[in-house]
């Protein structure tokens, strides 16, 4: 185990939106997915865990569930290692015309949001769009908080 940063925003925006069935028991496996991302472990080691903290959960984790425990495992790792220093890339990353740069810093703010939601969105449509397309979202989301601290 090693030292991690805290869960990063974007971990806990796709836990809430991507866990199916019922409040408890997406309470009771978002408890344990943050406790695991917490704790550093590498995939290898916390996917294990990850199945025996469960294990006695009713009914069983499914394909869904795990494959979205792997999905937030690549982000919260991910996460970390993504920096963006320019606003002309963050604009491309987010898919904002370049023409769009000399709005006012809350307009710009208004199209960046609109911009990571609709990128967000396509790319979580389920646990296995989210596992495929990490890195993507990882990449807007910095792109879209380097444009909210200009």
């Amino acid at each position: 185990m090693k030292d991690t940063p805290p869960i990063p925003e974007i971990v806990e925006q796709c836990l809430k939106a991507s866990l199916p069935g019922d409040r408890h028991r997406q309470r009771i496996i978002g408890q344990v997915i943050i406790k695991l991302l917490a704790a550093g472990y590498s995939l290898g080691k916390a996917l294990p865990l990850f199945f025996w903290e469960l294990a006695d959960l009713e009914p069983p984790l499914t394909r869904t569930e795990a494959l979205l425990f792997c999905a937030l495992h690549h982000i919260f790792h991910t996460c970390h290692n993504t920096r963006i220093n320019d606003k002309k890339d963050a604009f491309e990353i987010l898919k904002i015309p370049e023409e769009k740069m000399a709005l006012t810093p809350k307009e710009m703010l208004k199209e960046a949001k609109l911009a990571y939601w609709k990128q967000f969105n396509e790319l979580t449509r389920d646990p296995q769009n989210l596992l495929l397309n990490a890195r993507k979202i990882i990449t807007a989301k910095k792109a879209f908080d380097f444009l909210q601290t200009l």
